[in-house]
């Protein structure tokens, strides 16, 4: 038997599904069409590149998870989708809003892990110094109408 030879049974065996991540790492080593499960649901995050569901192996056929770090809140609207301690990012910095109910900063996955925005709506003031202030709110910039004259603008 060639080295080659030796080399190609070791990857077959390393590799079943033939999608090019190893059975070690690979979450479904016997279906080609996806390899992520960051949650352990049994769903996969994403396909694998040129694959969907109908390229799927297995009986059924694998579907996409929707919520991939299973915190209640849908991928497409959560900003923190692979992070279950938080999903919302009001102002876009980066920092959550708060927790996810029953989450801290130590349930966070992120790498740092998360740290709460004390200015939500980013416009210098603190949250606190906002509920402190009458007529002030911390989304007010993004959430709250803007009341002039009785009329909302």
């Amino acid at each position: 038997m060639t080295a080659m030879a030796v080399t190609d049974v070791v990857l077959d065996y390393l590799i079943d599904d033939n999608d090019g991540i190893a059975d070690t790492t690979d979450a479904f080593p016997l279906d080609p069409a996806a390899s992520i499960d960051t949650d352990l649901d049994g769903k996969p995050d994403d396909w694998n590149p040129g694959q969907s569901e109908v390229d799927s192996t297995s009986s059924p056929p694998l579907v996409l998870d929707t919520d991939d770090d299973n915190d209640g809140t849908s991928d497409s609207v959560d900003v923190f989708p692979l992070d279950p301690a938080a999903a919302i990012d009001t102002d876009g910095d980066g920092l959550p809003d708060d927790w996810n109910p029953g989450k801290t900063e130590a349930d966070s996955t992120s790498v740092p892990a998360l740290l709460l925005d004390l200015d939500d709506d980013n416009d210098g003031l603190t949250d606190a110094e906002e509920i402190a202030l009458p007529g002030h709110l911390p989304f007010a910039q993004y959430h709250q109408p803007q009341f002039r004259y009785g009329r909302s603008h």
